[in-house]
């Protein structure tokens, strides 16, 4: 299963720079880093996989952007989403997330 990587200041620039082809499985969720360096997806098989937009590369180290700002975090699988799953939950028990962009917590208060 492929994510085609594009960049272009506008429509009629685009072009297809890379493909990034590790996940086994359909894509679901994609983020980007804040200065558009790295991406972050996650698949129906359960994988979280990382790529150096310029490269087209994977990286296969998570430790190498324990840094990264990420400008979104849809993936249900990371770090800083791990507390959302208890331990009787199978991978289709949460289908997407959505981190809040303020600096206050809700001290974990909300749970649909």
């Amino acid at each position: 299963y492929d994510v085609y990587l594009d960049s272009a200041m506008s429509r009629a620039d685009l072009k297809l720079r890379h493909v990034f082809a590790k996940h086994n499985s359909v894509v679901n969720h994609i983020d980007l880093s804040f200065d558009g360096a790295f991406m972050q997806s996650n698949c129906s098989a359960y994988e979280l996989l990382f790529c150096d937009i310029s490269s087209g590369k994977q990286i296969t180290s998570a430790t190498e952007l324990k840094d990264v700002r990420w400008s979104d975090w849809t993936c249900p699988l990371g770090w800083p989403v791990q507390g959302i799953w208890s331990g009787n939950m199978d991978g289709s028990d949460i289908n997407s997330v959505d981190r809040s962009h303020t600096a206050r917590r809700n001290l974990y208060l909300v749970k649909l």
